[in-house]
């Protein structure tokens, strides 16, 4: 056993063997955390993006339905105007 091999020829103590153990433990159970930890900062930061992408088109979208706003609004102000002076 790897413990065995840690400890001095016939001294066997527990106390070393439990303090091996609960550090491998320890160990073992930290790169679990970091694992999740990791993979839900990933996920976490994908759907952000995702997040990110759709406000972009958003954006997008609202400054091309500005310019029509202007656009429209000019073109409507010009007919108006023209109306307004070509009867007299």
């Amino acid at each position: 056993m790897v413990i065995g091999l840690l400890c001095v020829p016939g001294s066997h103590s527990y106390y070393v063997d439990v303090v091996i153990v609960v550090s491998v433990l320890v160990t073992f159970t930290c790169c679990w955390l970091s694992y999740q930890s990791q993979h839900s900062t990933r996920s976490q930061t994908e759907r952000l993006m995702k997040d990110l992408a759709s406000l972009q088109s958003a954006e997008d979208s609202l400054k091309t339905l500005q310019k029509q706003y202007v656009h429209t609004a000019y073109m409507f102000i010009y007919i108006h105007a023209v109306h307004i002076r070509w009867p007299n």
